[in-house]
């Protein structure tokens, strides 16, 4: 089973080939292809899978990890989910698109996320 962070479900939705490193987007493509086949997912608050290859992480933390923290939990409560929910990911994505991004509520999520700017550019219409 996939093990996927609350807000990671906002930036699968926006990804386009941009990250960290070269290892970091290849790992990010990887994962978005194999989420196409609707898998059963657990949406947790923690690491994840997206994680792995994130110049960010510092044993098995990631060095923002408060703020990273309050991004997950406020997905997690704006898509009435909680830490360790299981769902299929369509359902999920269906939750952020419904819950979070077609009611305007990403800024306050990630406003503040050195990416945000690619997500804010893109076409809400996922």
């Amino acid at each position: 089973m996939y093990e996927i962070r609350a807000h990671h479900g906002l930036c699968i939705s926006f990804f386009r080939g941009e990250g960290y490193s070269e290892a970091f987007v290849a790992n990010m493509l990887k994962i978005t292809n194999e989420l196409k086949n609707n898998p059963t997912v657990k949406i947790i608050a923690c690491k994840d899978m997206v994680c792995e290859n994130c110049p960010n992480l510092d044993s098995d933390k990631c060095i923002f990890e408060p703020q990273i923290t309050i991004y997950d939990k406020l997905v997690l409560k704006l898509c009435e989910l909680e830490d360790g929910s299981v769902i299929n990911w369509n359902d999920f994505i269906d939750k952020v698109k419904i819950n979070i991004i077609q009611k305007g509520k990403m800024k306050e999520i990630c406003g503040e996320c050195k990416w945000a700017y690619i997500c804010f550019e893109k076409h809400i219409d996922i």
